[in-house]
């Protein structure tokens, strides 16, 4: 692990070259330069920076305020990684990328390049602190990158330390990383789909953002309690359908995702739509074989939401928050049996924007006994 102060990674041997300011960081990233400053990042996202190396201040925060980020620049981008643990062996590697790390530029804005490794449970290790560094055989302006497994050159090979089984390596494409929703949501193929092992729900309608400001839960619960369409409340919307909502035409899109989570980001870029100050809307019908009581609906989302399971209002988080499996967790239900509809209202601030949702049996385990009932038109 990386140690909580920038001197014990930078400081010299002799105390004459002692590191000064604000040092205090932790599990701080690789130093790097950009546009004439310094630069690290750590744990939760904060940074410092400094104009000389020596003496530091803070710096604005990332983004994406996970575990131990580390950074990398390649040809024209800055390369940052970051993990974020939901588990003792389940965790995710995110990338997000920028032309420049100084916030005075104009250039300056990131962009999500999604997963980019993740260790689900089954493995006895758990894909933690990346570290990422360039591999020497390729060569400056090469656009050959490829996943681990292939066999074309790789852009960086990024190393992640296993809190539980020593340390492993997986060669990753840093090049090009430009958010589309393929990278993690897809359109159904097939009317049957069961949920994940976890119990994580993989199929959801969704609708193109519309604009919404604030993430307190007083803005929150106005934005989403006004009428932006007919029968909002109790509409179940079929791929394709659309909606007037001050005054345009969105779109309805059912999709699968690849993940636990549901990439607003990716969703709404792939259709050249805003990202920040927008509410999404998503539904899914979960068909359930028998009643179930004293089940709960467990969430996690980026940033505020709102839930409702049959009509009724049954979880709010609110704040600028990242995503956190069961975050949000409702008091007990009863799911009939049959169909029964949950609906979500996801307001996003700016960044990064996804949710994740699964039912959790009276034991409060992950239950995946349901089948997806969206009524689709294959």
């Amino acid at each position: 692990m990386r140690h909580a102060l920038l001197a014990t990674v930078l400081g010299s041997a002799s105390l004459a070259f002692a590191l000064d300011g604000d040092i205090g960081i932790h599990d701080p990233s690789t130093v790097i330069l950009s546009n004439g400053k310094y630069y690290t990042y750590g744990t939760g996202g904060n940074s410092l920076v400094s104009d000389d190396g020596w003496t530091w201040r803070r710096g604005t925060a990332l983004p994406r305020r996970g575990l131990a980020p580390d950074v990398i620049h390649v040809d024209d981008r800055y390369y940052v990684y970051v993990a974020a643990n939901s588990g003792p062996t389940k965790a995710d590697v995110n990338l997000i990328t920028n032309k420049t790390l100084d916030p005075s530029s104009p250039d300056y804005k990131w962009e999500e390049g999604g997963v980019v490794a993740s260790s689900n449970g089954v493995e006895d290790s758990n894909v933690i602190d990346p570290g990422v560094f360039r591999d020497r055989k390729i060569r400056p302006g090469e656009r050959k990158a490829r996943l681990a497994g292939e066999d074309a050159m790789n852009r960086a090979l990024m190393a992640a330390v296993l809190a539980l089984n020593g340390f492993q390596s997986a060669r990753l494409a840093a090049a090009d990383a430009v958010p589309t929703a393929a990278q993690t949501l897809s359109a159904p193929t097939a009317a049957a789909l069961r949920p994940r092992p976890d119990g994580f729900i993989r199929r959801w309608l969704l609708l193109e953002p519309i604009p919404a400001n604030g993430l307190t839960d007083s803005l929150v619960q106005a934005a989403v309690k006004k009428e932006y369409f007919p029968n909002q409340f109790s509409l179940v919307p079929h791929d394709a359908d659309n909606v007037a909502v001050n005054a345009s035409e969105l779109v309805w899109h059912s999709l699968d995702t690849k993940n636990y989570n549901v990439n607003l980001y990716h969703f709404a870029t792939s259709l050249g739509k805003k990202t920040s100050d927008v509410l999404f809307w998503a539904v899914t019908v979960i068909e359930a074989p028998q009643e179930m009581r004293d089940v709960r609906l467990a969430i996690g989302s980026n940033a505020a939401s709102v839930w409702w399971v049959n009509g009724q209002e049954v979880i709010g988080i609110y704040g600028d928050r990242q995503t956190v499996i069961d975050d949000g967790v409702s008091k007990r239900l009863v799911l009939k049996k049959g169909p029964n509809v949950i609906r979500a209202a996801i307001v996003n601030g700016g960044g990064a924007t996804d949710f994740c949702a699964r039912i959790l049996d009276a034991q409060d385990h992950p239950w995946n006994g349901f089948t997806f009932n969206l009524g689709l038109r294959l």
